[in-house]
């Protein structure tokens, strides 16, 4: 008889084993289907989800309350006042129901959202809630009477299993690269809503709850999970835990037998007397009945309703409050959106740095370049006096037979006002203010770039106001001169001319004023005259004596035309220096202005 008791206990809990992993399957099964058509579930079908799922999970949580009445019932006589007080079964249900209905909702909420690492974790559960339950059954068989044990051991397994739920699932988070915010709407967006387009609309609503919520931990972590990686693990897996503490209670249903399940609709004092109190009493099978018709109502009436007073609105209600809490302001430049706060943070910043900049060529730039300016205004007279030299004169001269004066002019006039210059700090200073000119510019390019709003809804920017593209072009209008002014003088390499920033500023505003071009034409017209002068001698040297004449022509006609020479240089300088000096000056100190402008602020 021991022997054969001992294979119908193997037998038993084998069956016990098989019918709790079968249970528990399924369990998986229907909500993994449910996960995957959730989303366009009508309202009354996911009513009868919800209802049927709460249905469950609340026969269980009551199951554990009955145990508890039951051992109360012990102490009361059968037929006495506390005992039909105590055999209310009303209360009990329905307190099971409400605080079951809640669970299943937020479990039904996170479905949609679990991915294969969640599934994977759902499947070890079935396994290991019988191998803790099976742990439980051995501590507690030695502690309690067979009436109370099985519900003691499923509350101790479903806090147990939970809890490695939990641990599981940080775990598992706790590998997932970290997603970093920039601000709130970011955040948001980053958190799809798997219910926006659902047919109910109270899904649809928590949902955005829920997707608002969150982005927001999201967003909070992301900004504190480097100073707090544990925190941020406790953080994350609190948001877990709701759901995964519901899909334990679930599994803990699945666990218990029927007719255990059963003694929550029986009398309770079916302890004393399991002979005559082992039938149902129908009125508590109605009313748990009735609880999830009244939910499944509940949740439809509700929908409806919630539709109805949204119609009319612009945005929904769960919209409406995301917005409020978001508070996301916004430029609108050229048909573009664009976060408010980040626009203006960036433009004080683009601001600052230009001011900074500016500052700084204040007081670097300006003093060298003014000393720059200076030396040149002292070499316009060491320019003049070599353009009033015979050596100038005769140089000019071979040039206008075999060259071109214009350019001897203009490589003279280089070589001469940039004389004793030495602008290697200037050209420094200017490349290093070019360079943060441009990097600003730039800066401001991307900044602004990444200040659109991408993939923003529409309905959650809340305050809109439109900002003229001029504002950039009037904080960058500074900094645009500047490099135009750096591109025009790159210009003058390719016209020959050489040199620093200041060396080719100063000779191509020369260039470019009249009197260069009155210097190059009196030259001409000079070098044509003494021509003249010298065929004239030469001719009379001949006509006295053929041969020798003309010899002696040569000769003084290199004579008087040295002489000539001497004489319209000094006639050309007293009636032309002071003007091309004035002139010069004038340039320069033009080009002066010019430059000290693109470094000074207003």
């Amino acid at each position: 008889m021991t022997g054969l008791g001992l294979k119908a206990e193997h037998f038993e809990k084998h069956g016990e084993f098989l019918t709790y992993l079968i249970k528990g399957l399924c369990l998986v099964g229907l909500l993994f289907l449910v996960a995957r058509i959730e989303t366009g579930l009508p309202p009354v079908a996911f009513g009868i989800v919800v209802a049927a799922l709460s249905a469950i999970s609340s026969i269980a949580v009551a199951y554990h309350w009955v145990v508890r009445k039951t051992h109360k019932q012990l102490m009361y006589m059968e037929g006495g006042r506390l005992a039909r007080f105590n055999e209310g079964r009303k209360l009990c249900l329905l307190v099971s129901f409400v605080v079951s209905v809640p669970a299943v909702f937020l479990l039904m909420v996170e479905l949609p959202k679990w991915g294969a690492v969640q599934w994977i974790l759902a499947l070890c559960a079935v396994g290991v809630f019988y191998l803790v339950l099976v742990a439980a059954k051995k501590f507690v068989k030695k502690e309690l009477e067979p009436p109370f044990r099985h519900s003691k051991e499923v509350a101790i397994t479903i806090a147990l299993v939970g809890s490695m739920a939990l641990l599981a699932y940080a775990a598992a988070i706790a590998f997932e690269p970290m997603q970093e915010f920039s601000s709130i709407e970011s955040a948001f967006n980053a958190t799809a809503n798997p219910y926006e387009a659902s047919p109910t609309i109270l899904l649809a609503e928590i949902g955005e709850f829920d997707s608002f919520s969150e982005g927001l931990v999201a967003y909070g972590l992301s900004e504190t999970a480097g100073f707090s990686f544990e925190w941020y693990l406790v953080l994350r897996a609190f948001l877990a835990a709701s759901s995964l503490l519901g899909f334990a209670n679930l599994l803990g249903a699945c666990s218990i037998p029927f007719g255990e399940l059963k003694r929550v609709f029986l009398p309770l004092e079916f302890v004393k007397n399991p002979q005559s109190h082992n039938r149902p009493v129908w009125t508590h099978v109605a009313f748990a009945c009735l609880l999830p018709l009244v939910c499944l109502v509940g949740l439809v009436v509700g929908n409806n309703a919630v539709e109805e007073m949204e119609r009319p609105r612009e945005v929904s209600f769960a919209k409406e409050f995301v917005r409020e809490q978001v508070q996301l302001a916004s430029y609108v430049i050229d048909g573009k959106f664009y976060d408010q706060k980040t626009t203006e943070d960036l433009l004080r910043e683009v601001e600052d740095r230009a001011a900074r900049l500016y500052d700084e060529a204040s007081q670097n730039l300006v003093p060298l370049i003014n000393e720059a300016f200076d030396r040149r205004v002292e070499n316009v007279d060491s320019y003049l006096d070599w353009y009033y030299s015979l050596p100038a004169d005769y140089e000019r001269l071979i040039q206008f037979f075999v060259g071109s004066i214009e350019d001897g002019l203009r490589e003279q006039l280089q070589s001469r006002i940039n004389e004793g210059v030495d602008e290697e700090k200037l050209n420094q200073e200017m490349e290093r203010f070019f360079s943060e000119a441009n990097s600003i510019k730039e800066d401001l390019r991307q900044g602004l770039a990444a200040c659109e709003l991408h993939g923003v809804p529409d309905w959650l920017i809340g305050q809109k106001e439109e900002l003229a593209p001029e504002v950039f072009s009037d904080i960058l209008e500074p900094n645009e001169r500047a490099l135009a002014y750096k591109e025009r003088l790159a210009a003058g390499v390719a016209a020959g001319v050489t040199g620093g920033f200041v060396s080719r500023a100063v000779v191509n505003k020369i260039l470019a004023r009249p009197v260069f071009q009155q210097m190059a034409a009196k030259l001409i017209s000079a070098l044509g005259t003494r021509g003249t002068v010298q065929l004239v001698t030469s001719a009379g040297g001949t006509a006295i004596a053929p041969g020798i004449g003309t010899a002696v022509g040569a000769i003084g006609g290199l004579v008087i035309g040295a002489a000539v020479d001497y004489v319209f240089l000094k006639v050309d300088e007293a009636q032309n220096r002071e003007g091309y000096k004035s002139d010069i000056v004038a340039a320069i100190e033009e080009e002066r202005t010019e430059t000290l402008a693109l470094f000074q602020t207003e």
